[in-house]
């Protein structure tokens, strides 16, 4: 999947899940955190609805285009102003992410865990992907030593 038709793609794709007629919906989540008032973390979620037309990797890269990027205003906590998906790739068990420089804005290693963590749980939403890898700039970053295994992240 192209940068240049990733918009255009995205939002009728989210239109048409959106405003899909009564049926069975495949329901995504966006996975991250927030911190309270008392200073606690909460693990949250953004549920996106999809009827049955898109494939697992398409529904994959609209869940992911909604954590990196600002859709409809929204900066999800620890994901850096600026941070583009550039393409996701589903394939043989392996998810491939590729975002912009921008993400390595987070901010520390405290953001860093909390921004590897909610790549992870959304990653393991998605049928089929077993490990994770997260390019950056199109070179591989963290996650990379043969991708992240979904699995044993998401129970530690």
């Amino acid at each position: 999947m192209k940068r240049t038709g990733v918009l255009v793609f995205v939002l009728l794709t989210v239109f048409t899940a959106l405003t899909a007629g009564a049926g069975a919906y495949d329901i995504k989540s966006v996975y991250y955190y927030e911190f309270g008032k008392d200073g606690k973390e909460r693990l949250r979620s953004r549920e996106i609805y999809f009827n049955g037309e898109f494939t697992e990797e398409q529904k994959a890269a609209i869940v992911f285009i909604n954590l990196f990027e600002a859709v409809d205003g929204y900066r999800f906590p620890f994901i850096p102003d600026g941070t583009v998906l550039y393409d996701l790739r589903l394939r043989n068990g392996l998810l491939q992410i590729d975002v912009s420089g921008e993400i390595n804005g987070y901010g520390g290693t405290e953001n860093e865990r909390y921004l590897i963590k909610q790549i992870i749980l959304t990653a393991a939403g998605f049928a089929g992907a077993e490990r994770v890898t997260l390019y950056i700039d199109h070179e591989p970053g963290v996650l990379s030593e043969g991708g992240c295994i979904i699995e044993r992240a998401v129970r530690e």
